[in-house]
């Protein structure tokens, strides 16, 4: 098992922190995604910790595992326009 480290920025992601605040409110039924960079490495059971990072309040938020193999969405990337819109996912617990 591997563990990774994943990065969430509120100010500038899509995934704001009433988002954050409504998944930890109803952890137990809670279906999350996130992008992932290394997904080719990452495994269903590698476990991840999830930093928030910006604003100076850079802290753990989450942990837990991937819970599901990479899938891919075309979606869009305003922050890096040179970037491909085709990102890989994986479902979190």
């Amino acid at each position: 098992m591997k563990t990774y480290i994943l990065f969430w920025n509120p100010a500038i992601s899509s995934y704001k922190l009433e988002d954050f605040q409504r998944e930890i409110d109803d952890y137990e039924n809670a279906d999350m995604n996130w992008g992932v960079w290394e997904y080719e490495k990452a495994c269903a059971g590698d476990r991840f910790f999830m930093v928030r990072c910006g604003s100076g309040k850079t802290g753990i938020c989450m942990s837990g595992y991937f819970s599901s193999d990479p899938w891919a969405q075309w979606g869009q990337a305003p922050l890096r326009p040179c970037s491909t819109p085709l990102t890989r996912y994986r479902s979190l617990k």
